[in-house]
């Protein structure tokens, strides 16, 4: 794993990623169990609101790497990942490794970039930062 803020495993080797990141003071207002419910629950609505294709997940999911990620929602083109880092709540969609064909996705994922950061616009106005580089992020929603 590099430094700095996270990155989904194995970010070199996906096809496209892109993703956002929420202060942990946001998203576990009151406790972490009801914080990190209120983030599942409200994207798993949102984004299926977007898109009905999504189908909900929430659960670890493990790779041929050896390394696990948290898949909130995924369809047959992208999935929606979330990790809990110290200080931060990062989620990302990502083309996954098992893609059918990626090349035929690349130019829609924007798309689903865009959904993403709606959905967490709306639930955590003011508070979604995005990645400049591994040391530095900006306010993006």
């Amino acid at each position: 794993m590099e430094r700095g803020y996270w990155l989904p495993p194995r970010a070199k080797h996906l096809a496209a990623y892109a993703g956002f990141y929420i202060d942990s003071e946001t998203v576990y207002q009151e406790t972490m169990d009801s914080g990190w419910n209120r983030l599942l629950d409200g994207l798993c609505q949102k984004l299926t609101g977007y898109e009905p294709s999504f189908q909900k997940r929430c659960a670890w999911t493990p790779r041929q790497s050896g390394r696990r990620r948290f898949v909130i929602l995924k369809n047959e083109e992208v999935e929606i990942i979330a990790e809990d880092d110290d200080g931060y709540v990062a989620v990302f969609v990502i083309i996954p490794e098992d893609c059918r064909n990626p090349e035929e996705i690349k130019p829609i994922f924007p798309r689903y970039v865009t959904l993403l950061r709606t959905a967490l616009a709306e639930m955590y106005p003011g508070h979604i930062l995005k990645r400049i580089n591994s040391q530095h992020i900006q306010i993006v929603g």
